[in-house]
């Protein structure tokens, strides 16, 4: 009795092992619809706990308002195949104002982007939905900079021709 459930424990734990394996291997398809030029449509932010109060606040921003909300133009992220990105923001002059850089891959669902420039190693890892020709990415941040990553970012891309 002992062996049929020390075995059926080992399978378990293998074959839970071997899942957890797949989803870390670099996603090659997903990779492949990634690389492109994408343009931001929406994005929301959750900031849970607002500067470490009991407090959430919440800001949105979509194609209608964004240059109003945001006071530059939607942000165009271009994604290359040799695994570098940048994220041009642009003001309302048509002058680049900001455009860092660095690497992405693609984990099973998820993109990890590292940025390599202004500053070296700050990551961001967002779970990535594919809709069309539309982008959605879910991920946790430090958005109103209290220390802790317990914000939600929800923001979705379009892919530009």
């Amino acid at each position: 009795m002992k062996l049929k459930y020390f075995l059926c424990l080992t399978c378990t734990i293998l074959l839970f092992s071997c899942e957890e394996g797949k989803k870390k291997e670099e996603n090659e398809e997903l990779g492949s619809l990634m690389i492109g030029e994408w343009r931001s449509v929406s994005m929301k932010l959750n900031m849970n706990t607002f500067r470490n109060s009991d407090s959430l606040k919440v800001f949105e921003v979509n194609e209608e308002n964004w240059e109003n909300k945001m006071n530059i133009k939607p942000i165009r992220t271009i994604f290359r195949k040799d695994g570098t990105y940048n994220a041009e923001h642009w003001n309302l002059s048509d002058s680049l104002i900001y455009s860092p850089a660095g690497r992405w891959k693609i984990y099973g669902d998820t993109i990890l982007m590292t940025d390599t420039f202004p500053s070296i190693g700050q990551a961001f890892r967002y779970k990535i939905v594919f809709k069309d020709s539309l982008v959605e990415f879910y991920g946790k941040e430090d958005l109103d900079r209290d220390g802790f990553n317990d914000d939600d970012y929800f923001g979705v891309q379009k892919r530009q021709n």
